[in-house]
């Protein structure tokens, strides 16, 4: 099987180099967790609103003169929210972006799959709110949602496009990831994507010593037992084959060690950017980011000189690590150029 897709390549997209973003995040539409009590990226008081369509293209133009990254757009009810979708992806694409939409499978009727159909059979990933198979009280409210998830799924064969799903992962969850590998796995799914929204701050969320590390190393053994036409993909981190740092004598397991090694690539080939348009290293770390409109808009700037992304490149190797040691405090820093306060990145 190949090792090569998704977080497991050994090899950039053409045109970023090493320290240029890969994957971009964006949440561009208010989601249902910020309604319920998730505030770790809440704005403060008499912030900005989220950017409108023309700040947008402005982002993209920059993003785009940074690199060539893979731009995700993700939110509730992306495709009725958001105006002018289709000329922002055009924008994008004109540019050399890859850029893909995150949808509710009861986003993607008929009619949408086929105004979409232009922008490839890759555009859009499914997101899969549930895991199949929970508790018995959530049981049937979960058989009927996965009823609907594979109707989607259906229509999306269908119209030609390939089925991507994407999943955020708040708790380290082991068994809800392997039945969604499953469903993945039954469904010929292309793609299994994961965003890792951990809230490492919270101390009223006990968890056993190595949960995390264990929770994002079961990606590993996934890919070991997928396809080698499926992307197994925790957005935020890369894996790296423990043979190549142990030298040609070491390789596979006979120490015991995982095959696989991952490490955060936040700030070094990963970014997020949250509602109220504020750049972070990660959507698990809290902070109140760096402010695109504070910066002129200008994303190439926040990536290259803001010095929470600088730093994350030589001390952040995984979530507990880059949590404790890049988490934001009081403290302000400065962007060349601009003339006010710029609040941490985290």
């Amino acid at each position: 099987m190949s090792r090569t897709s998704g977080s497991f390549s050994r090899n950039r997209p053409a045109g970023n180099g090493p320290d240029l973003p890969r994957i971009i995040v964006w949440q561009i539409t208010r989601n249902a967790t910020d309604r319920t009590g998730d505030t770790r990226h809440a704005p403060p008081a008499g912030a900005d609103e989220p950017l409108n369509s023309s700040e947008s293209m402005l982002v993209i133009d920059s993003i785009a003169r940074t690199g060539k990254p893979i731009l995700v757009l993700t939110g509730d009810d992306i495709l009725r929210n958001v105006q002018r979708l289709p000329d922002i992806l055009d924008y994008g694409r004109a540019l050399g972006l890859k850029m893909i939409v995150e949808v509710s499978p009861e986003e993607l009727t008929d009619e949408v799959l086929k105004t979409y159909s232009r922008f490839g059979e890759r555009i859009f990933r499914v997101k899969v709110s549930a895991a199949p198979g929970q508790g018995a009280e959530e049981r049937e409210e979960n058989s009927r949602y996965f009823r609907d998830l594979e109707s989607c799924l259906d229509r999306m064969e269908l119209a030609g496009y390939e089925s991507h799903l994407v999943y955020t992962a708040t708790e380290p969850d082991i068994r809800s990831l392997a039945l969604l590998h499953d469903f993945g796995l039954r469904r010929s799914a292309r793609g299994l994507y994961c965003h890792l929204r951990f809230d490492l701050a919270d101390p009223k969320k006990s968890r056993p010593a190595g949960s995390v590390d264990d929770f994002v190393q079961r990606f590993a053994t996934m890919k070991e037992y997928s396809p080698s036409t499926m992307i197994i993909s925790p957005q935020c981190v890369k894996f790296v084959h423990n043979s190549r740092r142990r030298g040609p004598a070491g390789g596979g397991r006979e120490d015991g060690r995982p095959e696989w090694e991952y490490t955060c690539v936040a700030g070094k080939s990963y970014a997020y950017i949250d509602l109220n348009g504020r750049v972070h290293l990660c959507g698990g770390n809290p902070g109140r980011g760096v402010s695109l409109r504070d910066a002129g808009y200008d994303f190439r700037k926040i990536w290259s000189h803001s010095p929470a992304f600088t730093g994350s490149r030589t001390i952040c190797r995984n979530c507990l690590h880059g949590y404790h040691s890049l988490s934001p405090s009081a403290e302000r820093e400065h962007l060349p150029g601009h003339n006010g306060p710029v609040a941490t990145a985290g």
